[in-house]
């Protein structure tokens, strides 16, 4: 799997599916509108997210917009061709950001899987994860109800520190993620000031959760809020955790919310 690179020919599978897209959906050269609520512009199509690309992400001058498209793609062949890896992957997700395309999303994660890429999309997110089910999970709590929207935000921001490059923020991955586990489970007890400790007791007496899981995860927020725990400020040295550590602990928590939301629904 390449983690910390990438090879000729995954940079090109990438390039093919953008280079897809911006020929499939361009529209024609449109006239630079930024909208000043968002930094969004005012047409939706792919000629729109290249002035994009061109103005807010490469910060290029727009006096000297090719407005051709052949032009363009050109500068972005040789930015996927030539560009540090960790930059062609943050130039994916500003393209998924301003142009919400499954299709394109569908295309990319095919591209990152047959070319045995450690990444896939989640969302809108690039993240260090390749394993099916574990992708599955996520894709599930990114579509929770907005009931339980405190937690979809928290799951969101624990994969956005996940993603994080080229080195990811791990700490604060774990500490969102478990916010998340918390969140949800204030939403169903109906008490939004408890910690996860009252609240998993709460859900326990509830019949929302079987005492061996609240025992599990009653362990679970310890780890992180011991003395020397992920989720308490730094006193010296940074709480010891690995990558491997902090995927199973987003990837877990994710799993948890959507356990406890389905708890929800059917009680």
């Amino acid at each position: 799997l390449q983690l910390d690179g990438m090879d000729k020919d995954l940079r090109t599978a990438l390039f093919n599916c953008l280079n897809g897209f911006f020929n499939s959906t361009w529209e024609g050269a449109l006239p630079y509108i930024p909208l000043e609520a968002s930094g969004r512009y005012g047409y939706a199509d792919a000629s729109n997210t290249a002035i994009g690309v061109w103005a807010n992400y490469w910060k290029n001058p727009m006096d000297e917009w090719p407005s051709v498209r052949t032009y363009f793609l050109d500068d972005l062949k040789e930015y996927v061709m030539e560009s540090p890896w960790h930059r062609v992957y943050d130039l994916i997700e500003y393209v998924l950001d301003d142009y919400d395309s499954s299709l394109l999303a569908e295309a990319l994660n095919y591209a990152l899987e047959k070319e045995m890429s450690g990444y896939r999309i989640v969302g809108k997110e690039v993240v260090p994860i390749s394993d099916e089910c574990e992708l599955r999970v996520l894709e599930e709590s990114l579509v929770i109800g907005d009931g339980f929207s405190g937690a979809r935000t928290h799951i969101c921001s624990a994969l956005e520190k996940l993603a994080q490059r080229p080195e990811p923020d791990l700490r604060n991955a774990v500490k969102e993620a478990i916010s998340a586990v918390e969140s949800a489970a204030c939403v169903i007890t109906g008490d939004a000031g408890a910690t996860l400790g009252k609240a998993l007791n709460a859900l326990e007496s509830q019949g929302h959760l079987h005492p061996a899981l609240k025992s599990a995860w009653s362990k679970m927020y310890g780890y992180t809020s011991d003395e020397d725990g992920i989720r308490h400020a730094l006193s010296g040295a940074d709480a010891c955790i690995d990558f491997a550590t902090a995927k199973y602990m987003v990837v877990s928590c994710a799993a948890f919310v959507n356990l406890l939301v389905a708890s929800d629904s059917c009680g």
